[in-house]
Order: structure tokens, then sequence, then C-alpha cells
């Protein structure tokens, strides 16, 4: 009992000491907004950095060294635009008591964090200029380089930029909001003739902007200087980081793009969830197109206008989507889509009389379905290498990928031109299973089938996904009549299956529906 006691004891002076931590904290935040709120205007001029460097004339007559004291003469000008933002704008802002610090605090995100971070890598620049006559210390390369990771910052900066410009525009219709940045917008204006919006796209440009940077440094830098070799160095880590940002940007603005398409309704909005995405999806673009038409079935269209609309996992034919039809009859994984440039003359007659028919487009085949897509000049070619890009597709032939099919049967693995081949699952709608090896030129195929729990190495023919299991006499073995215990699955990039004794199967070419197979 006692213990206990003293542990309630115990417990409550841990909680006195918590409010009054949590007291001073507040009392601590008050007095913040009460200091600036009597602080006296805060004058532009004063938050013009300008750094007075010692370097002898003659040290700086050549183009690398007019250069390289133009990086910081351009440093500097951006921590001054960062000065401006965040002790101008964003101070003043949060020293407004009908606005709220949250809204500001999401507005401005860490450009706080990105003032201190730039002001440090000056001070290393600095300090580095003012060892400039000493021709050991005339080099940059080995600052970008230790200082490239550390620009992280800025991809988080990207993550959020547009997120931030929306959150600009909602304040922008609050009153006091509006009237607070007019007049703070008013003095910039006169100062220096520049915008809020102007300033506060300049984080954006900056990681880039020190790729370029570094590399016109290096075109001006001789090929024997000491600094040759770090900038080389430099010039690989700013690009590093700078594709880095800009895949962060990229991924950000597809964030906003695709909210605004499923604002679109009447349909659009199913693309959030259909079909279930494997990875956050986002939109890389929108393409209008003269006409699409369904190969299988020419008179399918809906009243929407015809685009084709690229995200980040599958590619929709707008003018097919509608609510409560299968997703399959208007989107197609990028993953498995083949597009030939060009238009069969057998095809265009099957459109001739249509009115947006032309010579021109290209043809996109999937797993399911053809679709026919008509495109003003020239501009076939482009849009299906915006698709190929989208995709990540390397080779043309040959691709991997998961699709589910109307039927409900899904296959996942390797393809090509809109058939199984090669590796991969095919799970039915009725829970059968074949995984293993598929050859669409002989429609037969090798490897696990597993029914209600029960697995066995066998060969298969297909059809599509209709499948039927070979039985071991057929000629698909060849010379070979392995049984269930020797059976390996096999490997498609290799060609070759393993069996228990350790001998290897090698996959000759395909005769007449027979796998040659020779042992090593």
């Amino acid at each position: 009992m006692a213990a206990r006691v003293k542990q309630l004891e115990k417990e409550i002076i841990r909680l006195k000491g918590e409010l009054e931590l949590k007291h001073i904290i507040i009392q601590r935040q008050k007095e913040l907004i009460d200091n600036l709120q009597k602080e006296e205007v805060i004058h532009l001029c004063d938050l013009i950095r300008d750094t007075d460097l010692e370097i002898k004339h003659d040290v700086m007559i050549t183009p690398r060294s007019i250069r390289a004291l133009e990086i910081l003469k351009e440093e500097e000008n951006y921590i001054s635009a960062l000065m401006i933002l965040v002790k101008y704008f964003r101070r003043s802002l949060l020293a407004h008591s009908s606005l709220k610090d949250n809204d500001i605090e999401s507005l401005f995100f860490n450009m706080e964090e990105l003032l201190l971070l730039n002001t440090h890598f000056a001070d290393d620049l600095v300090e580095r200029f003012n060892l400039w006559n000493n021709s050991e210390m005339d080099k940059l390369g080995d600052i970008f380089t230790e200082w490239a990771p550390r620009f992280e910052p800025y991809c988080r900066f990207g993550a959020q930029y547009d997120k931030s410009l929306l959150k600009l525009d909602k304040l922008m219709e609050n009153p006091s909001f509006h009237q607070v940045m007019s007049d703070l917008s008013a003095g910039l204006n006169e100062f220096n003739g520049k915008t809020f919006r102007e300033y506060f796209m300049l984080p954006i440009e900056r990681v880039p902007m020190y790729e370029l940077l570094v590399n016109d440094l290096l075109s001006k830098t001789p090929k024997e200087h000491v600094d040759y070799p770090l900038l080389k160095k430099a010039s690989k880590k700013m690009k590093k980081i700078s594709n880095q940002f800009k895949s962060t940007l990229r991924h950000a603005e597809g964030q906003i793009k695709f909210r605004s398409l499923l604002e679109r309704g009447d349909g659009f909005e199913t693309l959030a969830s259909i079909p279930i995405p494997l990875e956050e999806r986002i939109l890389i673009d929108t393409i209008p197109v003269l006409a699409i038409y369904d190969l299988e079935d020419p008179d399918k269209l809906t009243h929407h206008e015809p685009e084709l609309i690229i995200l980040n996992d599958i590619i929709v034919a707008s003018n097919f989507l509608a609510r409560r039809i299968d997703y399959q009859l208007y989107c197609q994984p990028l993953k498995v889509v083949w597009c030939s440039v060009g238009i069969e003359e057998s095809v265009k007659d099957l459109f001739s009389d249509r009115d947006h028919a032309t010579e021109f487009g290209f043809v996109m085949g999937g797993p399911e379905f053809t679709w026919v897509v008509f495109t003003s000049p020239g501009s076939a070619q482009n849009i299906v290498d915006s698709i190929n890009t989208a995709a990540g597709i390397i080779s043309l032939e040959h691709r991997v990928g998961i699709y589910q099919f109307i039927n409900k049967c899904v296959y996942d693995g390797s393809w090509r031109d809109g058939n199984f081949f090669g590796s991969g699952k095919l799970t039915n709608a009725d829970g059968i299973v074949f995984d293993g090896y598929w050859d669409p030129v002989f429609s037969t195929g090798f490897g696990i089938v597993t029914d209600d729990g029960h697995s066995e190495y066998t060969g298969w023919l297909f059809d599509h996904t209709e499948v039927e299991v070979i039985e071991k006499e057929y000629t698909l073995w060849g010379d070979v009549r392995p049984d269930n215990d020797t059976w390996k699955v096999i490997d498609y990039t290799s060609k070759k299956a393993y069996l228990a004794d350790d001998v290897i199967l090698y996959m000759g070419e395909t005769i007449k529906s027979i796998y040659r197979v020779k042992k090593r």
C-alpha cells in the first residue's frame, strides 16, 4: 500500500511539472506575438545581404574567377529574397491578429529552414573567397559536393509548392489577408518593382540553377586547374539532387492535376479507385485527339470529348468513360499497352465515313481491347513517345505487368504484344492457378498448376485465359517424361529448369509444340 502511495505521489509531481512546462511555453508564445506586434516597421533595405570581399584585383581577371564571384553575388541576392519572404511577409502576416498562424505557416512551409540553410551555404562561399588569393584555395567544387545532399529540404518544399499556391489563392479570398498582402506587396513593388509571387517561386528554381552554375563554372575552368576534378564530381552530385527535386515537383504537380481531374465528375471520379491503384495515382498528361474508336465495337462512345488521359499506372480513353461499366472498357494498364504509329488501310476503311477519320493516327493494343486513335498531322509519334515514356518502357516488345480481365482472371507476369509470353502466373476466376512458362506461338506452357490446394508440375494449352491441362503423354514433353516430383518452375530469362536430381533442362526452339531438351 505504501509503495502504491509513493507511486501516485511521483505521478502527481510529474503531472505538475508538465503543466508548469506547458504554461511556460504558452507564455513564451504570447511574449513572441507581443514582441512581433510591437516591432517597428521592417525596412526592406535592411534585408539585403551584401558582403565585402578582400580579393586582389589581378586574381579576378580570368573568366573563371569572374564567374565564381558572380555565383556568390547571385547567392546573396537569393538570400535577400528569402529574407524578404520570411522576415517581411511571413513575420508581418504572423503579427496580424486577425489571421490564423496555421494558415500562414502552411503557406510558407519550410521557407525559414531554406533561409537558414542558404545562409550557412553563402557563409562557406564567403569564407572560401576570402582565401581566394591562395591558389590552392581557388576552388568551389568541394563546397558544392559537400552541400549537394544538404539541399534535400528543397525537395520537401517542392512537394508542398502547388499546395501552397492553392492555399495562397484561398487566403486571398479573406478580406483581412487580402488587405495585409496588398499593403506589403505595394511596399515591395515600390522598393524594387517585384511581386510576392515572383519571390515565392524563386526556391523552385534554385536547385536546378545550382546544377547550371556548377556546369558553367566547369566550362570556364582549365582541365589542369585544381578545381576541375572537384567540379566534375560536384556536377554529378548536383545533377542527382536536381533530378530528385524535379521528380518531386512533377509528382506534386501530378497530384494537384489528378484531383482537378476527379472534380470533373460525370464518371471521372471513379479513377480515384478503379482499377485499384498499386501506388498513389497521379496525372501525367491529358492529350486531346480527334477521335478514339474501339476496334471491337466502333460505335462505343460517350458524350465526353476524346482525350487520352495518361496517369502513372493507366491510360484512359475519356470518350469511353462512364459510370457502372467494366473499367477495362475505358482504361488499360500503361505497362501492357502496345502502340503502333500508322493505321492500316483495312482499318481506315472501317471508319472512312466518320467525321474525324484522317490519314493520321496510331493503334493502341492491350490484353483485351484495341483502340484506334486519330490525330492531327505529325502528332501521332509524339503521343506514342509520351505514352512509352510515362510507362517507363525500355523494350517495345517485351513487358512485365499485371492485368485483370473482365472475366475476373488475373495474369501477373511477362507479356508480348498483348499475349502471355515467358514467365507468369494466371489465376482464374475459379481459383485455379497456372504458374510457369507461356509460349503464345504454339499456345502452350508448363509449370505448376494449383487447384483446391493440390499442386502438380505439368503442361497446358491456352487460348487467352482459357487453359487446358495437357496429359504427360502429349508431345509437349518430347522424349522426356518427368513425373510430378522432378519439375521446377521455369525461369523465362535464362530459359532453364532445374530438376530434383540437379540435371538441368534447356528449352530449345519450339517446333510442332515439342520442347527440345538436353541433359548436362
